[in-house]
């Protein structure tokens, strides 16, 4: 293969990696040891781990650092932990350090990586993310549960069950292959929960709600609560059933048309006929005026209210 042949191939196949290529791939193609530190020389090449390099132009993405870093690590490894957190769309996660876990005894290169080791690729449960590999949904859950606290691993598993990133199911199979890992009881605790009707929070909004009043040291609402009402059965975002109180994360979803600003009224007026006393909170609220939030569900939770009843 001539010079202008395996520069192209080398191209193309960086083009698909973030702009990286390993040696040994590049010496596959055709690339001799020689050219290869020429290219290095020239800057035609950049270094960015050992055996690993990008083509200059590449865009200097996070993206490009994980694929360095898996290049690095060879096969039988995945990005895992915090960073398969970020990458599955996770909240709360930066891009400060590279997280990896291996069936290799690896030595960080870089001061922010931080490599696991395991002895069995059954364990990785490695999945593509992104043209990256990286360990699946549900074993990076049960990794973060070992650093996260039960809350957060909460937060989390509902956030990943809204995105339909995992089911139930396939947590519930993982769980029973991994009894003797960390972290394994809390999580399968919060699966039982779930499997047992105490359903997943619909959106950021709801999940922050939830977890102001809990963390408050106020009684925690129940989650997506059932209500049978004249035109049928509504869900209520949180709820505490015995004082009839419901508690509506408002959202901008309930204003995006004229139809659901009404259907929002009638359901509001029925709830409100059954009985229901409704509060209901916005981004702002939470964000800026939490303690009122507070303050608002403490005084409503002591008001005397009507027999409980869920219409059903």
């Amino acid at each position: 293969m001539g010079k202008r042949e395996w520069e192209h191939a080398c191209s193309r196949l960086a083009a698909s990696q973030y702009g990286c290529i390993e040696r040994a791939q590049a010496l596959k193609l055709g690339v001799s040891k020689g050219a290869i530190q020429r290219k290095l020389t020239t800057g035609s090449w950049l270094w960015l781990r050992p055996n690993v390099f990008a083509l200059a132009g590449s865009p200097n993405s996070w993206h490009r650092q994980l694929m360095a870093a898996t290049l690095w690590a060879g096969p039988g490894s995945a990005l895992s932990h915090r960073t398969a957190a970020r990458l599955w769309g996770l909240d709360g996660f930066d891009a400060s350090a590279i997280e990896l876990t291996s069936l290799r005894r690896l030595r960080p290169v870089e001061s922010t990586d931080l490599i696991h080791r395991v002895r069995s690729v059954r364990l990785l449960q490695i999945k593509i993310r992104q043209g990256l590999p990286v360990t699946s949904p549900e074993r990076t859950l049960l990794d973060l549960a070992v650093t996260q606290s039960k809350d957060r691993t909460e937060q989390l598993l509902d956030e990943l069950l809204r995105q339909k990133g995992v089911t139930l199911r396939q947590l519930a199979i993982h769980l029973a292959r991994h009894r003797t890992r960390r972290g394994w009881k809390i999580l399968r605790q919060l699966v039982r929960e779930r499997s047992q009707g105490q359903a997943p929070l619909e959106s950021k909004l709801e999940q922050l709600l939830y977890s102001l009043i809990k963390e408050s040291g106020l009684p925690p609402p129940q989650r997506q609560l059932r209500v049978a009402t004249q035109s049928g059965t509504v869900r209520l975002d949180l709820a505490y059933p015995k004082q009839m109180l419901a508690i509506e994360a408002d959202g901008h979803r309930y204003h995006s048309s004229r139809q659901a600003w009404q259907y929002d009224l009638s359901r509001a007026s029925e709830l409100t006929a059954l009985g229901w006393r409704l509060l209901r909170f916005t981004w702002e609220d939470v964000h800026r005026r939490p303690e009122v939030i507070l303050d608002h569900v403490d005084r409503a939770l002591a008001i005397p209210s009507p027999a409980y009843s869920t219409g059903r």
